[in-house]
């Protein structure tokens, strides 16, 4: 499996480009990438320990695999654990906003979704500084990734 052998670098580069593809697939039809990135299935033993899929298991219920946990899963786990993909939200809608790749600067990594990120407004991965909301009255954007 390629994702195996690409180096950190490569790793980076990769979910950097993805999130730019992703971003641009929200800014078309954002309520449709919100469906599909908030739709999980219930997934087997087999799946939860493929070396790829990252599959998420909460509060003892069944694990479950979602379109984060596949993307993630084609590029790898970091070295901390992590996938290298995350999904924004707004913080007062619960809407998907965009993506941002794990390794941006913005992004606070832990298990307490409330707490997994700054109130950074991510728009796209090219521009390192914060921008505005993509909507008017949209709130500050709150990225989610899985892990």
């Amino acid at each position: 499996m390629r994702h195996l052998n690409r180096t950190e670098e490569e790793k980076q580069l990769l979910a950097t480009e993805l999130c730019e593809t992703l971003n641009d697939l929200v800014r078309t039809d954002p309520e449709v990438m919100h469906a599909l990135l908030e739709t999980r299935e219930v997934c087997n033993e087999a799946m939860v320990n493929h070396p790829t899929a990252q599959v998420s298991v909460q509060d003892g219920q069944f694990p479950q695999l979602g379109l984060l946990g596949i993307l993630n899963g084609l590029v790898g786990v970091g070295s901390d654990g992590w996938g290298y993909i995350a999904g924004c939200y707004d913080d007062t809608t619960n809407k998907l906003t965009g993506f941002l790749p794990t390794h941006d600067t913005r992004v606070k990594k832990s298990r307490a979704v409330d707490d997994i990120w700054d109130n950074s407004n991510p728009v796209s991965t090219k521009d390192p500084q914060p921008q505005a909301p993509a909507a008017e009255g949209e709130g500050p954007r709150e990225p989610h990734g899985d892990k």
